[in-house]
């Protein structure tokens, strides 16, 4: 039956759903000092919320069964000292957000009743220091779309109290003002804190008073703080599940989500009734001290168009199209495959020697043949080959390959400082090239910082789409004109890949599929190990 398979797909629409798009958010401000000192008072209240949701799904009619088994995993709020943790129903459960009651499927002549069931195991909190606790579900509240949970540590455990963000001294968001999201990243980037910007779009009344935003991650159980430091509430989503007794023919806009902020008395309320029913006593966590704001570095925002237009013409011919082919063997067919290749790179050395990102594993790769060539500046085509492919790094570095006794003019190509470094929530240029259809125009968009991660090596996360449809290897610099890096894959999330029953609930790796940065000094290394290469290459 379609409609069996048509589920997960619903899921993960809806999931998708709770990430806005990205038109607007260079109006979203934010300071860099107030996201550095939200992460330093309230990073420990940011926690993983661990599981397996179990999932039975009863065809009545036909006599058929199916049970599911998958991971879940939700970034989540500490709200209380003695343990109590508030996350998203729809991230923990999506199965029993989505499904209140049987469906009821009319095909033909025959009619079927589906009846889901859904149940969490094995829940545990991962504190901020990797901790794991367990913890239990005490109450679900799918009017907020919030779950409360309560850490229960092993009996005869001693324990201190839990670093939890206080549920007062909330603020009230103006239209359009800039907020911002504390949370956390997932395994592949070491569960490291990571704050968003939002945008209050709308105030909403019905069926309660919350504020719809717009942001890029999904927001559920997370704070959001006004640009004062306060708390304004806690993210959520206000999900109606569409009719599905159209299930096959649900679309994205049918099942999309509104991103909200509820109100801080409404989660205060919620934690109370869960108080109530467990005669828990709650313990107030103390308010974190006054935001002092200290004179920072000049930002972009302080720039004017002028001023930013000089700044990208100084180094626009450093930036440059890689267009070509290339006809490769990957050691499991016979016959070779061919790819078109047309991507960004970035010079970074005067020998020639550019930058770009690759789109998969190289390593088993043997290349047959290559025809590449740089589109410059001024159009101009010049010969290109590869010289070294790093699958840690997923950066390709390529060379100028002149015909026999041509000889090779100076490049102009972007200074590699080693000591070219971010902090949270810095602002950072991005600037790239459209495709050949678009005249290979340069773009220029700007963003910020959003997570500094620094193991197994450092590298940096980063707001928005740098760089748009060509995303990788695209040239990221400082508020101060030098270049932080350019942009890959993450090659730890392309590792992980899970199974086709838990892919609707493993949001955690849908997120990290993202773009990062790669520093300089990295860059650097890069770029002297192929200079290696090609001098052997080369004798």
């Amino acid at each position: 039956m379609k409609i069996l398979y048509a589920i997960p797909a619903v899921v993960l629409l809806a999931l998708a759903g709770c990430v806005s798009s990205r038109s607007g958010s260079h109006a979203m401000g934010g300071s860099a000092a107030l996201a550095r000192h939200l992460v330093a008072a309230h990073q420990n209240s940011i926690v993983t919320v661990l599981g397996t949701l179990k999932t039975t799904m009863t065809v009545k009619g036909l006599g058929m069964k199916q049970e599911n088994e998958a991971p879940v995993e939700a970034p989540a709020t500490i709200v209380d000292a003695t343990g109590w943790v508030v996350a998203g129903n729809l991230l923990l459960d999506p199965v029993s957000s989505m499904f209140h009651g049987p469906l009821h499927i009319q095909r033909g002549d025959q009619s079927f009743e589906i009846e889901f069931k859904a149940h969490l195991e094995k829940l545990r909190v991962l504190l901020a220091d990797k901790t794991e606790v367990p913890a239990r579900v005490v109450t679900q509240d799918d009017d907020l779309g919030l779950t409360v949970l309560a850490i229960e540590p092993q009996a005869g455990a001693k324990t201190s109290a839990f670093p939890a963000l206080a549920l007062t001294g909330e603020a009230t968001p103006a239209l359009h003002a800039p907020c911002l999201v504390l949370s956390r990243t997932g395994e592949a980037c070491q569960r490291t804190p990571l704050v968003v910007r939002g945008l209050p779009v709308n105030a909403l009344t019905k069926p309660r008073a919350c504020h719809m935003f717009m942001t890029e991650i999904v927001p559920l159980g997370l704070p959001v703080f006004a640009t004062d430091g306060r708390l304004i509430g806690i993210g959520s989503v206000d999900f109606r599940p569409p009719d599905l007794e159209q299930l096959e023919k649900i679309s994205e806009n049918q099942v999309r989500p509104l991103s909200i902020i509820l109100p801080v008395a409404d989660v205060r309320d919620l934690v109370a009734r869960a108080q109530k029913a467990t005669a828990r006593v709650i313990t107030v966590a103390q308010p974190p001290p006054a935001l002092t704001r200290a004179a920072g570095p000049t930002t972009l925002g302080e720039i004017s168009g002028e001023q930013a237009r000089a700044f990208i013409a100084a180094r626009q011919d450093a930036i440059v199209t890689l267009r070509g082919s290339l006809k490769y063997n990957d050691g499991h067919n016979a016959k070779p495959h061919e790819q078109n290749v047309e991507c960004v790179a970035t010079l970074v050395d005067r020998a020639g020697f550019a930058i770009c990102g690759n789109s998969g594993k190289t390593a088993e790769l043997k290349y047959e043949e290559q025809h590449l060539n740089f589109v410059l500046h001024d159009g101009t085509e010049v010969p290109a080959r590869i010289v070294l492919q790093d699958d840690d790094l997923m950066l390709t570095v390529l060379a100028p390959a002149p015909k026999s006794g041509e000889k090779i003019p100076a490049w102009p190509a972007l200074a590699l400082q080693p000591n070219a470094k971010a902090e949270l929530f810095d602002d950072v240029l991005a600037i790239s090239r459209l495709d050949r259809s678009h005249h290979y125009t340069l773009t220029a968009d700007t963003g910020k910082i959003t997570a500094c991660i620094t193991q197994p090596r450092v590298f940096y996360l980063t707001d928005g789409h740098p760089g748009g449809e060509n995303p990788l290897g695209v040239p990221i610099f400082l508020a101060d004109g030098r270049l932080l890096g350019v942009t890959a894959l993450q090659p730890m999330a392309m590792n992980r890949r899970p199974s086709r029953k838990s892919m609707p609930f493993d949001l955690a790796l849908q997120q990290e599929q993202r773009l990062h940065v790669v520093p300089a000094a990295a860059l650097a290394e890069l770029v002297e190990q192929a200079r290696k290469v090609a001098a052997k290459t080369k004798n």
